[in-house]
C-alpha cells in the first residue's frame, strides 16, 4: 500500500477551531483559500470527530491513539508528566526512520517541562515548542516565542497587552476584540508559520520527515492583526445557533446565562469577525508552508492532514469555548491531500475520529503499530475504497457521546437529563428527543457501554 520512498508526513493543526470556519464547509464568509486547495485536491471530511474537546486530553489522545478515559488524560491539568513514556506516534515514526519534528503549542501532558529534551524522549529529534496563548504574558524561560520577542524588543507591549485582556476575563468579561499590537509574523501564529517554514526550507531529503505544526489560534485571545481583523465586517457576520435549551440540563442552561452574559447581546458579530481574521491568518500560514514544498519540489511526496484539537462554540447556543458535546464544540475540521493515492475534491460521508491519525500515518510510515490503539486507519476512506463507517465516540470527563448514523446521544454526568437528536432533522441540535424515542435511547447506551468496557485497559 505504501509507496516507495515513503511519504513526508506533514500534520497541521490548528487550537479551537470550529468545524464549518473554512471554505470547504461551505462557509458564507469566511476566505481560507488554501485549505480549499487541499479540498479541491484531496479530501474534506466532514464529520470528523475528536476524542475529547479540550486541548490537553485531546492533543495527547492524537498522539497515543487512544481515548482519554483509558490514558487517564480528562483535563488540562498540566502540573503532571502524565504522557510518561508511553508509546506514541512521534516514537514509533522515529524508530521506522523518520525525521521527526514538533513546532508550535506543545499541550502534550508533560507537565511543565515543555523543553526540547522532553519532547525528544517523545519522539521528537527536533523541536521548536512554545506554550498556548492565555499564558504567554508569563516570562517563561527558555521559551522560544518569548525570547523571539525580547529580541525583537516587542515583549513589553505584548505583555501588556496580554494582562489588559486577562484582566477583561477576571472581570467576566469574554467579548474582547481589539486586534493585535503586534504585526502579523511578529503575532504566536505568524511565528510558528515562520519557523515551519524555515525548517521545511533546510530539512535535509536524505529521509523521510514527520512535521507536527501546531498553531496557538484561533483559541482566544481574539487578536487577529491588524490587516486581517479589517478583512471581515462585524454587520455582515452569519449568526450563531439560537438555543432557549428547554430541554437541555440545569448545569448547561446554567453555563449558557453566564456565558452570555460574559459576552452581551450583540457581541457575537464582533467575536465572529475577529474569529474569522485569525482562521485566515492561519490559512495564509497553510499557503506559505504549501509554496515551500513546491519550491523544494516535496509537495507531491508529502501526505498533508489538516484538523484542529477540538471545536469552538462560537456563540452557538449562546455559549463559548469547548468542553461540550455540540457539534460546534466536538466536530473538527478535517483534510487531507496526497494525490499519489488519494482522489482530489473527494468529500465522502463517513464518519472519523482523531484516535484514527496514530494507525493511519503508522501505516503509510510502514512503522509498527502502537500496542494498543483504539483508531482505526483511514486508508480506505481517504483512498476511495470505502466509506461505511457510521459510529463515531467522543467524551468530556463523564460526558459520553456516540453518533451513530443521523442519530447522536450525549450523556449527563449527573443522570438529571440525557439529550438525543436527529442530526438530518435537526442538524443544530435543538430538539431533544430522549423522551420521545426510547427505543432509540436505549440501543445508543448500550454502544456507549460496549465502547467503554472495549476501550478502556483492565
Amino acid at each position: 500500500m505504501t509507496e516507495t520512498p515513503k511519504p513526508n508526513l506533514l500534520f497541521l493543526f490548528s487550537e479551537e477551531h470550529h468545524p464549518d470556519v473554512l471554505s470547504p464547509a461551505g462557509h458564507p464568509h469566511v476566505q481560507t483559500p488554501h485549505l480549499q486547495r487541499l479540498a479541491d485536491e484531496g479530501v474534506y471530511v466532514r464529520n470528523a470527530y475528536c476524542a475529547t474537546p479540550l486541548c490537553i486530553p485531546s492533543r495527547t489522545s492524537t498522539l497515543l491513539g487512544r481515548f482519554s478515559h483509558d490514558t487517564g488524560i480528562v483535563d488540562n491539568d498540566n502540573r503532571l508528566d502524565r504522557m510518561g513514556d508511553q508509546p506514541n506516534l512521534a516514537r514509533n515514526l522515529r524508530e521506522s526512520g523518520y525525521r521527526t519534528c514538533h513546532i508550535g503549542k506543545t499541550h502534550l501532558g508533560t507537565s511543565w517541562d515543555e523543553t526540547a529534551e522532553r519532547l525528544d524522549r517523545l519522539g521528537f529529534e527536533e523541536s521548536i515548542a512554545t506554550r498556548g496563548k492565555i499564558g504567554m504574558a508569563k516570562d517563561w524561560e527558555g521559551d522560544p516565542y518569548v525570547e523571539f520577542q525580547k529580541t525583537e524588543g516587542i515583549r513589553q507591549r505584548f505583555v501588556e497587552d496580554y494582562e489588559r485582556r486577562a484582566a477583561l476575563r477576571r472581570q467576566g468579561d469574554k467579548s474582547d476584540t481589539q486586534p493585535s499590537v503586534l504585526k502579523p509574523d511578529q503575532t504566536h501564529d505568524g511565528w510558528i508559520t515562520c519557523r515551519a517554514v524555515e525548517w521545511l526550507e533546510q530539512v535535509q531529503e536524505d529521509r523521510p520527515f514527520y512535521l507536527s505544526v501546531n498553531w496557538a489560534g484561533p483559541h482566544v485571545y481574539r487578536d487577529p492583526p491588524q490587516e486581517y481583523a479589517r478583512l471581515y465586517s462585524p454587520d455582515s457576520m452569519d449568526p450563531p445557533i439560537e438555543d432557549p435549551m428547554k430541554d437541555a440540563p440545569e448545569w448547561l442552561r446554567a453555563r449558557q446565562q453566564e456565558e452570555s452574559a460574559a459576552t452581551g447581546p450583540g457581541a457575537w458579530k464582533t467575536i465572529r469577525a475577529a474569529y474569522y481574521g485569525q482562521v485566515s491568518m492561519i490559512d495564509n500560514g497553510v499557503g506559505r508552508i504549501l509554496k515551500v514544498l513546491e519550491d523544494r519540489d516535496l509537495l507531491e511526496d508529502t501526505l498533508i492532514v489538516f484538523t484542529a484539537d477540538h471545536g469552538e462554540m462560537l456563540l452557538d447556543h449562546g455559549m463559548i469555548g469547548k468542553t461540550l458535546l455540540y457539534e460546534s464544540s466536538v466536530r473538527v475540521p478535517f483534510l487531507a491531500r496526497y494525490p499519489k493515492a488519494f482522489p482530489g475534491g473527494s468529500r465522502p460521508g463517513s464518519m472519523l475520529s482523531l484516535v484514527d491519525l496514530a494507525p493511519t500515518f503508522l501505516e503509510w510510515a510502514g512503522a509498527a503499530p502502537l500496542p494498543v490503539m483504539h483508531g482505526q486507519t483511514l486508508t480506505p476512506l481517504l483512498t476511495g475504497r470505502e466509506d461505511n463507517r457510521t459510529t463515531v465516540f467522543s467524551e468530556f470527563k463523564g460526558m459520553k457521546m456516540v453518533r451513530q448514523g443521523s442519530w447522536k446521544l450525549v450523556t449527563d454526568p449527573e443522570g438529571e437529563c440525557d439529550q438525543l437528536f436527529d442530526l438530518t432533522q435537526d442538524p443544530d441540535e435543538l430538539h431533544n428527543l430522549a423522551a420521545t424515542e426510547p427505543g432509540k435511547k436505549t440501543k445508543l447506551k448500550q454502544q456507549l457501554h460496549e465502547w467503554i468496557c472495549s476501550t478502556t485497559a483492565p
